[in-house]
């Protein structure tokens, strides 16, 4: 008898594999409404960019001399997907290149006037939707917020654990271009 029950805890039970659909249906629904709502906050011209666009025109925006390298960095994708990104926004005219008089190889960027205009509305979507989800977490009671944040460090640690073993995986070099969407 013991046995059996010593089984049956270790074995998911309906209701557990239940619940771990509802958790991810409801961050796909989570996901889904963030989208609704930066567009519906966001201006319209912003529209026509894709997810890995504006995030390429932020950091140039938020970058002291940024490269192919360090937009690669900080946006977690390859050089190569930084270069494709930076070269979609060059022929756009959203950036600038220049280089520096003591180092005439490497091209940085710079928003233009354009660009700039792209960057501060996105940068106010995204105030507007900070702001309201933090007027949301403040009615939410301090120990499920601890509960929330252990569960979202872990998951978001599986996540990248299994984005690093595709990566590794991958016959060739990732371009990143499949995450073009909104914000």
């Amino acid at each position: 008898m013991e046995t059996k029950k010593h089984a049956a805890i270790s074995t998911p039970s309906e209701a557990d594999s239940d619940i771990d659909i509802q958790l991810l249906d409801l961050f796909k629904e989570l996901s889904e409404k963030q989208d609704v709502f930066l567009k519906l906050t966001a201006r319209p011209f912003i529209f026509e960019y894709g997810q890995s666009e504006l995030h390429c025109l932020d950091a140039i925006g938020r970058t002291r001399n940024p490269n192919v390298s360090k937009l690669a960095e900080q946006l977690s994708i390859t050089r190569g997907a930084a270069s494709k990104i930076v070269k979609r926004l060059l022929e756009r005219g959203d950036l600038g290149g220049y280089q520096m008089e003591t180092n005439k190889k490497e091209v940085y960027y710079t928003l233009t006037d354009r660009g700039r205009k792209i960057f501060e509305a996105h940068a106010q979507s995204h105030q507007i939707w900070r702001d309201e989800d933090l007027r949301f977490f403040q009615s939410v009671p301090l120990e499920d917020k601890r509960i929330l944040c252990r569960f979202m460090r872990r998951f978001i640690h599986h996540v990248r654990r299994r984005i690093t073993e595709l990566e590794q995986a991958a016959p060739g070099p990732q371009d990143g271009s499949d995450t073009e969407g909104g914000d």
